[in-house]
């Protein structure tokens, strides 16, 4: 998935999926900063994309970055409201909840 979701990122980088899916086979197959990094990447060029933020928010969050998991999220949900729902119920961000609600 890894390659395959790497490739689909570099030929379509208008398709967000792609670039969150190569993220998380990164995450999965290598590290969690690692993932972390290609998202960093992609909000810099594409800074309106929730998506991206509320990943960043999810790994920010388990690599132990609180506050930065917290900006993250209040991104995303200015972005795309309904994150917010799917927030409170995603364990990589369980540190966060009790702020959420």
């Amino acid at each position: 998935m890894l390659t395959v979701a790497k490739r689909l990122a570099l030929i379509e980088p208008d398709n967000p999926q792609w670039t969150v899916s190569w993220a998380y086979a990164t995450r999965r197959a290598d590290c969690l900063d690692a993932a972390r990094i290609i998202l960093a990447n992609a909000v810099e060029g594409q800074p309106n994309v929730a998506i991206f933020h509320y990943n960043l928010a999810c790994y920010e969050c388990q690599l132990g970055n609180i506050e930065g998991a917290k900006s993250r999220l209040k991104r995303a949900f200015d972005l795309e409201p309904r994150y917010r729902i799917t927030a409170l119920e995603d364990e990589d961000l369980e540190a966060v909840w009790k702020s959420l609600r």
